[in-house]
């Protein structure tokens, strides 16, 4: 089994899921400039009035353009304005946008003129990974106006009581020292990896969102109470835990009843919600959930002529039929994907329309078409051309694809400009990430002294820049590297390092589970059964609680290897690993339940292992396959036992061991009676000869129940093919087919 749980099982990459990224969406704008604009130059209007809708504005255009300072200081003024002006809506809006300049804050988009609007993502420790690519789904409404007329709005809503002014002046303390700073973005080991300053910026995001939607509801405006709902959910979703991302589902869900209460009213805002929704959803890696949340939304937007809206469903249509996992679900999602970058060209979204094409590429790589990937890579490249910042993923997807080709020449040439590029750009975090992803292409190239040199390198970078996450991660992909070079003590501590790291962190849990996935695995490699037991129940305990039932099943197929590696419990393994194909049958993973079906046939395959009699005999030297003889003891497993095995449909090896665990004669009568009482009515002459090394079926086994069978003659097969001796087809097993034929010969003269 060491194959099955150390090799490239999906388990491996368990942090390398792109789809979590779907949690870092960009902070865009709700799209009401438009209406507010009009409200600002309405001149029959108040001056409060006329001031917050001017605001907002503003506010709205720093946020589209990634300045998050710039965003919160004229949000503020709306806000203020608003209050004044005593209208809920806008009131509403305006604070949206300041949760949204808190988020983009938070990520580190501060001042004017940032790049982005999003963080750098680390980079994996192990498999495929994409940020750009899922970057751009996001639930903001668009183009057409929430409302058919300010005065209308006004008086659907009212006016906001004077309860509400009880908190007129907590804008001051939610925006406090807006543009004092701008963020760096620089973590640091304080409580969640960022400094606590940048931390704070989503604390007082959050708290600002649940303390206006009390206040909203208490003044019985419930599209208000419905939209600091909405905030916190996105809030929530900034955070990678898996707490925070169910929270964040729970107030989406909520928010979008709420608003469908409206009717007619808001369906933008309703799109939204729903569009949120679809991102948690994602996050959660809920297959079915996804899928469906994802025909809905683009429904609703099509529905409200909304292309921007339209094509944000389209490339979250495309990430969730990307959580299938199944070749249908991974066309399907190139499809959409390849759809939604047509209508991001002609909104002239350049950046969205790169998203749109790496993920096509990152679909391809998936479904086994490299060559597309490579394709899809080139063109992202050509549109970014310019833009550093943003080309790490299209290097990172050039290199995947070409490793998938055995094309390791060119990986490595790429990979080595990704490096000057981040070098140029002078970003350590960039650096750290290039570095990984060149050290990746040198393992696969045996090349794995430079490769770990590279690592210590992005880790020292790591650690310059602050970043306690980006570092955890790195020391997962050292471990990786360690265990290639088969130094699994280092490989070991490179894992137990990362999940200190994380473990210091607070929200982490996640990381925690992954690091603890990969010690389990070390472990296992050094047979330290019991130890490698403890961390990966550790980490199934984890995803168990945060209802990944995706990560949950992959802990329980390497906790059915331990346990079979172990030889103690056979049964407990092969019981585990059911629950774990009907996990991922329950999210509609196809590739996860083929993974677990796999790692059936692992069990058979090994429960069914020759003895090492016969290979310290080499007693394959005798027997050949197809008339071609085996020229080693390699070549006799693979063309001998795993071809038959791989020919086999999992599901009837399934069905085969069932009916060997549930198989029990003395259910086949209507008296109720227990197994001796059965066997002892048997009158026929038996003859019971099993293979004296059957690990099937014991020789013992079988010979304690021949004693219970009146008229039976035990007679085991003396060999060393296991199982096999009772099938002696094959060349070399002369003596068994000899020994059965004498005997059955012998039986057929008895009178």
């Amino acid at each position: 089994m060491a194959n099955s749980v150390n090799g490239g099982s999906p388990g491996h990459g368990i942090l390398a899921d792109r789809w979590d990224k779907a949690s870092l969406t960009p902070l865009l704008g709700d799209r009401l400039a438009g209406h507010y604009g009009f409200i600002a130059a309405d001149s029959g209007l108040g001056v409060d009035h006329r001031q917050a809708a001017t605001f907002f504005v503003q506010a709205e255009g720093h946020l589209d353009a990634g300045d998050g300072d710039s965003a919160l200081s004229s949000a503020q003024e709306a806000v203020k304005a608003a209050r004044l002006a005593n209208d809920a809506d806008i009131l509403a809006d305006s604070m949206r946008l300041m949760v949204k300049a808190r988020c983009l804050r938070w990520r580190g988009g501060a001042g004017r003129g940032s790049a982005s609007g999003k963080s750098s993502s680390s980079m994996p420790p192990n498999g495929r990974h994409i940020t750009n690519g899922i970057s751009h789904i996001n639930g903001s409404s668009s183009g057409v106006s929430s409302h058919s007329s300010h005065s209308k709005m006004f008086q659907a809503n009212g006016t906001v009581k004077q309860t509400s002014n009880n908190n007129s002046n907590t804008y001051n303390s939610y925006g406090a020292s807006c543009s004092s700073s701008s963020r760096s973005g620089i973590r640091s080991s304080q409580s969640t990896g960022r400094g606590a300053e940048t931390q704070d910026e989503l604390s007082r995001a959050r708290r600002m969102a649940k303390d206006e939607a009390k206040a909203f509801k208490q003044s019985g405006q419930a599209r208000g109470e419905a939209l600091m709902f909405l905030s916190q959910a996105e809030v929530h979703l900034e955070r990678r835990g898996f707490r925070s991302r169910q929270a964040g589902l729970q107030l989406a869900s909520s928010a979008l009843e709420a608003l469908r209460a409206l009717g007619e009213r808001d369906r933008l805002a309703e799109a939204t919600a729903q569009a949120t929704v679809l991102r948690a959803l994602i996050a959660l890696r809920d297959s079915n959930g996804a899928q469906a949340t994802a025909d809905s939304t683009l429904a609703l937007y099509r529905s409200l002529a909304d292309k921007r809206g339209e094509a944000k469903a389209l490339h979250s249509a495309a990430l969730a039929r990307g959580l299938g996992g199944t070749r249908q679900s991974y066309d399907e999602g190139i499809r959409f994907a390849s759809d939604a970058a047509v209508l991001y060209q002609d909104l002239g979204m350049v950046s969205s329309q790169a998203d749109a094409q790496l993920l096509v590429g990152q679909l391809n790589l998936d479904r086994g078409r490299a060559d597309l990937a490579l394709h899809a890579a080139r063109s992202t490249m050509a549109l970014l051309a310019g833009d550093r910042g943003k080309m790490a993923s299209s290097f990172r997807l050039l290199v995947d694809a070409h490793l998938e080709l055995c094309e390791f020449s060119l990986a490595l040439q790429i990979s080595q400009e990704a490096v000057a590029s981040s070098e140029q750009l002078g970003s350590r975090r960039q650096q750290a990430g290039a570095k990984s992803v060149l050290a990746r292409a040198m393992l696969a190239t045996d090349n794995i002294e430079e490769a770990l040199s590279e690592l210590q390198a992005a880790l020292a970078l790591s650690r310059a820049e602050g970043d306690v996450d980006l570092e955890a991660t790195l020391l997962l992909s050292l471990c990786r590297a360690h265990e290639q070079d088969c130094a699994d003590e280092d490989a070991l501590e490179a894992a137990e390092d990362a999940v200190a790291l994380w473990e210091s962190l607070n929200d982490h849990d996640e990381e925690v589970a992954c690091a603890e996935y990969a010690a389990a695995l070390v472990l296992l490699r050094l047979c330290d059964c019991t130890g490698s037991l403890k961390a990966a129940s550790k980490a199934r305990g984890i995803f168990s609680a945060a209802g990944d039932k995706y990560r949950e099943a992959l802990c329980l197929v390497l906790i059915a290897s331990i346990i079979f590696s172990s030889g103690k419990d056979a049964d407990g393994a092969l019981d585990t690993v059911l629950v774990a194909k009907d996990l991922f049958r329950e999210r509609g993973d196809a590739r996860g339940e083929a993974y677990a079906l796999q790692s059936l046939g692992e069990f058979h395959r090994a429960q069914g292992k020759l003895e090492e009699e016969f290979y310290r005999k080499e007693l394959w030297r005798g027997s050949s396959r197809d008339g071609v003889p085996f020229k080693d003891r390699e070549d006799f497993v693979a063309r001998s036992y795993e071809g038959g095995f791989a020919a086999s449909h999992p599901l009837n090896l399934l069905a085969q061991i069932n009916t060997w665990r549930t198989a029990d004669v003395s259910q086949a009568t209507k008296e109720v009676a227990t197994l001796a009482q059965t066997l002892k009515r048997i009158t026929a002459r038996v003859y019971l000869m099993p293979g004296s090394t059957d690990t099937y079926f014991s020789a013992a086994d079988i010979e304690a129940e021949s004693r219970l069978i009146p008229n039976c003659r035990f007679a085991p097969i003396e060999s060393a093919w296991g199982h096999r001796a009772g099938d002696p087809h094959r060349p070399g097993q002369e003596p068994e087919a000899e020994f059965i034929a004498q005997h059955v010969a012998e039986l057929l003269a008895e009178e």
